[in-house]
């Protein structure tokens, strides 16, 4: 009894410490993808506009069509909001007092 205990305990230190993703996406989800950027944002800083860089033509001869973001955070998932195909804000609306990583995924 006292080993299931201390696996439930440890399990729920475990899950508490883990951090906070928040997944969107915009325009068209494709087969062909490829990893953008990885953007670490500062303790400290609640907004954070983010514009994605055209990819050179030999990786998406056609251009973007489409993105997957991800962000995690160290205590509560954070708001992504995409204003056009390019461009999305971070809103971090938690302590804000650890660094949040955004993951660009583009679609071609």
């Amino acid at each position: 009894m006292i080993c299931i205990k201390l696996f439930l305990f440890f399990a729920c230190l475990y899950i508490a410490d883990a951090e906070r993703c928040t997944h969107a996406t915009y325009g068209r989800i494709t087969d062909k993808k490829y990893a953008a950027n990885v953007i670490r944002i500062p303790p400290g800083v609640a907004d954070s506009d983010i514009t994605v860089d055209p990819m050179d033509k030999s990786k998406c001869p056609n251009g973007i069509v489409g993105l997957e973001v991800k962000a995690c955070d160290g205590d509560v998932p954070d708001i992504l909001a995409f204003t056009s195909l390019y461009k999305f804000v971070v809103h971090r609306y938690g302590a804000v007092d650890e660094w949040c990583v955004v993951t660009i995924t583009v679609n071609c």
